[in-house]
């Protein structure tokens, strides 16, 4: 289910999305992240000059709840 209110012209929009199609709308997003997180941990190895160890990750927002940036965070993180 998504929610836009106040569109221009003070209309709301409220639509139903299935599962399969909000994801296939995010791929995008979620291809991005992954590229992000593979940037960053690239980023800290160089850094740190050596292998990083993360003991923990957080994630916060709207985005935590999309199950599709989730898998990825698992994936891209181990």
């Amino acid at each position: 289910l998504l929610v836009e209110q106040a569109l221009p012209g003070g209309a709301d929009l409220l639509a139903t999305v299935a599962r399969a199609d909000f994801e296939r709308l995010a791929q995008p997003v979620a291809d991005a992240l992954r590229q992000l997180v593979r940037d960053t941990l690239a980023d800290a190895s160089a850094a740190a000059a050596g292998d990083v160890v993360l003991d923990d990750v957080e994630i916060v927002g709207g985005g935590s709840r999309v199950p599709l940036l989730q898998q990825v965070l698992r994936d891209a993180l181990g």
